[in-house]
């Protein structure tokens, strides 16, 4: 399969036979609503331009199912349910491979840990990391499989790839097998992958991957593509040793698959979690990457002598970035913004910006789209065969944007970047000084992961005292003596 077949549309897109607003911006771009029961999707167009989707029916956690729309149609097939446990998904990602079969990884959530366990689970616990494909006639999904085999600790979600020779790579971060499964620091953490030969019909064994740096940021998520230079791409943020206090983005880059080499494409000096979600596309032009750092978004070619593109945010935190790019070179870069600078509220604004191939912005400042993208979610890209591009969004638009989340056990976290807002416990982030207000909320509503906090929290007071002992940074952290996701310099914890 070519990689402008797999990775043409960036990650997290979707349409639905449901009627949905479109609106059309300086001829370019167009931005479609997606229906109310379509959340955090991701489609793949293959070479005949059908689109193949997989979504989730619920904000948080849900079902899994996926439709797809044949050139020429308006309206998608009936949509076929992809996880075999109800309600298991926190997050995924989805390749097409052979003959247009879907490939689907998830990442479950802690209640399917709980399920299998029969007992309350602890962060450890979260060790699996699922897979499924469409089965060759086309019409049902086969029953999940663990590719972990002992692996364990998952937060971010796997990177999953596929060929049209057959073969499917499937990539995650977490510890190294142990009986029975502890929590060790993040610089612990290798990048495994489990590969078939076969289109997904059996794996080998997980084998731990050679890259340096070392260690991966357990809760942000990891992206790949193949590229048309026939290697693979992942993008994903590492943790360095507690003296070191960075977690720093790469991308890296293999012809095997199991040796990188890396690119290191932005710094943060931060001890904590940021809980990334990264962009990664491949287009004739190249592989274009997408992070956050500090509140702040950015893009760039990997491998290449193209600048960092910082896109200009107005000062509120902005997150979620990812790309599309056309067969003149020019780049649609969209993200989601905090709709205020002191709180994430229900939604988020939806932003872009186009981009020559140079890296110069055509707009004469970026377009705005008042509560366009749902809490949980992100902004989807595409390219039409005519080069023009589509922004689809899921947020129910300016009304909720002005209601602050009062979601019984949230806290808030404020760092350096401004504030996100993130559940208590779960495997999101909480700031340690709004902790003990959220706590007795959090325990009735989350729980099953309550420990969860109080293992990172440990965990993340080791790495402060070691960089504060070590004279590196300043970290002035609030109430309690850190602040989980301080960044050096100012932080305070949120209220």
């Amino acid at each position: 399969m070519s990689a402008l077949r797999q990775h043409m549309v960036a990650t997290f897109v979707a349409l639905s036979a449901i009627s949905f607003g479109t609106i059309a911006f300086a001829q370019q771009v167009t931005t479609i609503q997606l229906p109310d029961d379509v959340f955090r999707p991701q489609v793949v167009v293959d070479d005949a331009d059908t689109i193949h989707m997989v979504y989730a029916n619920k904000e948080v956690r849900g079902d899994l199912y996926y439709m797809r729309q044949e050139p020429g149609e308006t309206e998608f097939t009936e949509p076929i349910k992809v996880n075999s446990t109800p309600n298991c998904s926190a997050a995924f990602n989805i390749a097409l491979g052979k003959d247009n079969r879907v490939h689907v990884v998830i990442r479950p959530n802690a209640m399917y840990s709980k399920n299998k366990l029969n007992r309350q689970p602890k962060f450890p616990d979260l060790k699996y990391m699922l897979y499924h494909r469409l089965n060759d006639d086309g019409t049902a999904f086969e029953e999940e499989r663990d590719l972990s085999a002992g692996t364990y600790a998952f937060e971010g979600v796997g990177a999953v790839l596929a060929d049209e020779d057959g073969t499917v790579w499937v990539y995650w971060h977490g510890l190294p097998p142990q009986d029975p499964p502890v929590m060790r620091e993040e610089i612990h953490r290798k990048i495994w992958l489990a590969k078939s030969t076969d289109d997904g019909a059996t794996f080998s064994e997980p084998v731990a991957t050679e890259m340096e740096p070392i260690g991966a940021c357990a809760c942000c998520s990891m992206q790949g593509v193949l590229g048309g230079d026939g290697k693979i791409y992942l993008i994903y943020r590492n943790s360095l040793p507690v003296e070191d206090g960075h977690k720093n983005t790469y991308v890296v880059t293999s012809d095997d698959g199991l040796k990188f080499t890396s690119q290191l494409l932005d710094e943060f000096p931060m001890a904590g979690c940021p809980g990334s979600v990264y962009g990664l596309t491949w287009s004739p032009s190249g592989v274009f990457a997408g992070w956050d750092t500090e509140g702040h978004v950015y893009f760039t070619k990997a491998n290449s002598d193209m600048r960092r593109i910082a896109a200009s945010d107005g000062g509120n935190p902005s997150r979620t970035p990812v790309m599309a790019v056309n067969g003149e070179g020019d780049i649609l870069f969209a993200w989601s913004q905090a709709t205020n600078p002191n709180r994430f509220m229900r939604v988020a604004d939806l932003n872009w910006q186009v981009y020559d191939k140079r890296g110069r912005p055509k707009f004469d400042r970026n377009n705005v789209m008042d509560g366009g993208v749902a809490l949980w979610s992100m902004p989807a890209v595409a390219v039409r065969p005519d080069g023009s591009f589509v922004i689809f969004h899921d947020g129910p638009g300016p009304a909720a944007a002005e209601q602050p989340d009062e979601t019984p056990g949230h806290a808030h976290y404020q760092g350096h970047q401004g504030m996100h807002q993130y559940p208590c416990c779960g495997t999101a982030l909480v700031s340690i000084g709004a902790y003990e207000k959220a706590r007795e909320g959090c325990s009735r509503a989350f729980r099953s992961a309550q420990s969860l906090c109080f293992v990172r929290r440990n965990l993340l007071y080791k790495q402060v005292d070691s960089l504060q002992t070590r004279g590196i940074g300043r970290f002035t952290c609030g109430p309690s003596p850190a602040t989980f996701g301080c960044t050096r310099g100012q932080a305070t914890a949120g209220a």
